[in-house]
């Protein structure tokens, strides 16, 4: 993705993906996860989705998003979920899609 904005510990994309295998969303930094903070994606088509680690670790879903709808995951301090250590954050499709949306994430150690 494309980098918004970046606040102390925090940075937004905007995301877009096509394809049904893993996609990279945020990539790996050793000796560090990702956690998702929030997370917006819409469906052109409609499709199962969930978002992993490169180890193919489920974060978050599988869940359902029929065509012209989406997703909202609001900010959460906390976050809704960590890759393992030095891994990527990625999202899988059930079927090739047209999804665009925007992630919030932080690398911590």
């Amino acid at each position: 993705g494309q980098r918004m904005y970046v606040d102390p510990g925090q940075t937004f994309v905007a995301v877009s993906y096509t394809v049904t295998a893993d996609t990279d969303l945020v990539a790996a930094v050793a000796g560090q996860k990702v956690r998702v903070l929030a997370f917006v994606a819409r469906s052109a088509a409609g499709t199962t989705s969930l978002v992993s680690s490169v180890t193919g670790t489920v974060l978050i879903g599988p869940f359902t998003v029929t065509a012209g709808n989406g997703l909202v995951l609001p900010f959460s301090e906390i976050g809704w979920g960590d890759t393992k250590v030095g891994e990527a954050l990625k999202i899988d499709l059930s079927a090739t899609d047209s999804n665009t949306g925007v992630l919030v994430y932080a690398y911590v150690a």
